[in-house]
């Protein structure tokens, strides 16, 4: 799957005419334009319009060597200008200091090692793929791994398994291997397999390696350690988090000593960010907005595209708050099933799943922010989760994610009529997953006795 998605067609092989040519055959009459010409439908939807050529400009002004200045140029806007503050002619310029870096330190890691290979404009984007694509496998073999201290839990063959890996990473779609949500994810994998093996103090220093690459598995470290506070295993406890704040901040000194403004000001940038277009919030006020007969009016900001409302701002600000909140219900509710039930329930590594799913589906409806690569973050979760149905709707979630983007996102970006129908039913999805997590959480408390042997549950009325 990851070797099918590596010979998509790269957007520096096409102008940007060229592409919106092949964008708008297929749509204004996406059915009849696909049974047409089945061979160009099957190229719109791997067209691999990522930020690659981002990060290989970012990596050429790190390396020293010329970039595309036009590019960034084109990329900017009010909120983030990517031009560097001055001439890259004398040499390499620094992220942060020289030129506005929104990510954490340490996703200059998987964005300078492809340059390192070939900067190359039309190579550089298959070296990032390939670096992708082995984080993608190792999220599938590090689940693998978890599935074997699992077996009494996870119900399926190692078979079965990789081939529903395979499916997921299909319907991840190519923002797979042109976006830097993999390598994170690969480390939360790797992350949840150390902590199922009991050795929490590398879990530790995993989920610190994650955070310092994109901020979410910071978010998820309470639901990691939920169950073993609940099982008073303090001094793990406290190790762990001993390793992930001194990871993080190791992370952080460097950039921080070369340059605390420019620093503060890339974790400014994330507090600022305003209603995207995809994210629930904004789905729910775009409809508030088409009843009331106010017109959709969408910008680019922040290097993506927000829903521009009197009380867009206000929106987002709420959703920030909420975003932790999720966070720490899902770490709530797998301490509390472990605190209640721990005398006969199932062993902490099997809650820690259902924990950081939960705080994850949270995440995702309450963040300001969903991009179509945020749903790779479940990859190394929700195929472990006890419900089935919060697995299948996360699964179609992808799916309809693929449907959205590349090939519709002409339509999303500005909140056409047909997009906000897309992101709609997206949307719904992913509150019907987090809906289901929890219901499963309620289920698990109803039912004490169905911990003890989860391979025959009790029916809901018996537990009633």
């Amino acid at each position: 799957m990851v070797a099918f998605f590596h010979v998509g067609y790269h957007r520096a092989q096409f102008s940007t005419e060229e592409r919106q040519r092949l964008y708008q055959r297929f749509l204004q009459d996406p059915i009849g334009a696909s049974l047409a010409d089945p061979s160009a439908a099957l190229r719109v939807h791997h067209v691999r319009d990522g930020d690659e050529y981002l990060y290989l400009s970012w990596a050429n002004l790190m390396l020293g060597k010329p970039a595309d200045l036009e590019f960034l140029l084109a990329e900017s806007d009010t909120t983030i200008p990517l031009l560097p503050f001055h001439s890259s002619e004398h040499g390499r310029l620094l992220p942060y200091r020289d030129f506005v870096f929104q990510y954490p330190p340490l996703a200059v890691i998987p964005i300078v090692l492809p340059a390192l290979i070939t900067t190359h404009p039309v190579l550089y984007p298959y070296a990032f793929g390939t670096l992708a694509g082995l984080a993608a496998l190792m999220i599938a073999f590090a689940g693998w791994a978890v599935r074997t201290h699992l077996a009494t839990d996870f119900r399926h063959s190692d078979r079965h398994y990789l081939w529903i890996s395979a499916g997921a990473l299909f319907l991840v779609g190519v923002t797979l291997e042109t976006r830097l949500d993999v390598f994170a994810a690969a480390i939360v994998a790797a992350a949840l397999l150390a902590a199922v093996t009991d050795r929490w103090v590398l879990a530790g220093v995993l989920l610190g390696v994650g955070a310092a690459m994109k901020v979410y598995p910071a978010l998820l470290f309470p639901a990691f350690v939920a169950p073993l506070v609940a099982q008073r295993g303090y001094r793990k406890v406290l190790d762990s988090l001993a390793t992930f704040v001194a990871t993080v901040l190791l992370s952080c000194v460097l950039p921080a000593l070369v340059t605390w403004s420019g620093f503060l000001h890339a974790l400014e940038l994330q507090s600022a960010r305003g209603l995207q277009v995809e994210s629930v919030g904004a789905t729910v006020l775009a409809w508030i907005e088409v009843i009331t007969g106010s017109p959709l009016e969408t910008a680019r900001q922040f290097g993506a595209r927000d829903l521009v409302a009197a009380s867009a701002p206000w929106i987002a600000s709420m959703c920030r708050l909420l975003v932790p909140a999720m966070a720490l219900l899902g770490a709530l509710l797998s301490w509390w099933a472990m605190r209640t039930h721990h005398p006969i329930g199932r062993p902490s590594q099997a809650l820690i799943f259902d924990g950081v799913a939960t705080a994850m589906a949270g995440i995702w409806i309450a963040s300001p922010v969903l991009s179509p690569q945020y749903l790779v973050w479940g990859l190394p979760v929700f195929l472990f989760a006890s419900s089935s149905i919060a697995r299948l709707l996360y699964l179609l979630a992808l799916g309809v994610t693929r449907i959205e983007y590349p090939a519709c996102y002409p339509f999303i970006a500005h909140l056409e009529f047909s997009g906000l129908l897309v992101l709609t039913i997206r949307n719904g999805l992913l509150l019907a997953t987090w809906t289901a997590l929890l219901s499963n959480w309620i289920q698990r408390f109803r039912c004490p006795d169905d911990l003890v042997s989860p391979t025959t549950p009790r029916s809901a009325a018996a537990c009633r």
